[in-house]
């Protein structure tokens, strides 16, 4: 994205190690159409399901979320050996 010019890179207030990739403000309407076919894929899928099955979708999203949040803050900080 960055190399088309639809996103720029820039360093991660929060850690200055990391960057972070943002969507170019002028270029929003052609991200949007890139993935216009994605988004009619999933809204189209979601409609199919009902209230009770949309709870659970979302209940099952928040729970692997958080899962992969705390598994992610468990991993070793392999920072220095990648930048020595």
């Amino acid at each position: 994205m960055a190399q088309h010019r639809l996103a720029e890179r820039a360093p991660d207030p929060a850690d200055r190690r990391r960057l972070v990739v943002r969507p170019l403000p002028d270029r929003m309407a052609e991200l949007a159409e890139l993935y216009a076919p994605m988004a009619r894929f999933v809204g189209e899928r979601l409609a199919r399901l009902d209230r009770r099955q949309l709870t659970a979708l979302v209940g099952f999203l928040t729970d692997g979320t958080a899962a992969a949040e705390q598994a992610a803050g468990n991993l070793p900080d392999v920072t220095q050996a990648i930048t020595s």
